[in-house]
């Protein structure tokens, strides 16, 4: 059964390489493809057809990726979209990320890459795998009592132990 079928995405990156490899991976999954070459184009389109999924470069000449989603999520017509962060940065902030429903580093792992769109696409925004992100205010307890954690690069078993004893079940997908 294909999940796939009638579901929107919208690419938005300024590289045609891109852009190609994700219309043709796209398209033999069932989805409905369209790409905007820049920011400014991408809220244009946004605005003509609002997508179920939007695919994010984060680095682009006009707006950076980091600003559309901004301007996304400040907009509550569009805000409840689901939106898939690109880059090949890999030491983005939290802050950075935390717009974000998931994030995909380049290269692609196709796999993964397909993994995280079906994911977004049939659960919906912030159903996000092994990149879960959470503010975590220096006041709380929880954080003073574990700081040593994000020193030594845990931050990932942090916000599991956080989410856990706040009554959350945290899955791994």
């Amino acid at each position: 059964m294909s999940y796939s079928k009638g579901k929107n995405i919208l690419l938005i990156d300024d590289c045609s390489d891109n852009q190609l490899l994700m219309k043709l991976l796209l398209e033999s999954q069932g989805y409905s493809f369209k790409s905007a070459c820049s920011g400014k184009d991408g809220l244009a389109e946004v605005k003509k057809k609002v997508p179920d999924l939007i695919i994010l470069d984060m680095m682009m000449p006009d707006m950076s990726g980091l600003d559309v989603l901004a301007a996304l999520k400040s907009d509550d017509a569009f805000a409840r979209i689901p939106v898939l962060l690109c880059t090949a940065h890999r030491y983005l902030s939290p802050e950075d990320l935390s717009q974000a429903d998931d994030v995909c580093y380049k290269p692609f792992d196709l796999d993964d890459l397909l993994t995280k769109i079906n994911n977004l696409i049939n659960c919906g925004r912030k159903i996000k795998s092994s990149t879960l992100f959470m503010e975590v205010k220096e006041e709380d307890p929880l954080y003073k009592e574990h700081k040593h954690l994000l020193s030594i690069g845990k931050q990932k078993n942090l916000r599991e132990e956080m989410l856990k004893k706040q009554g959350y079940e945290v899955v791994n997908r």
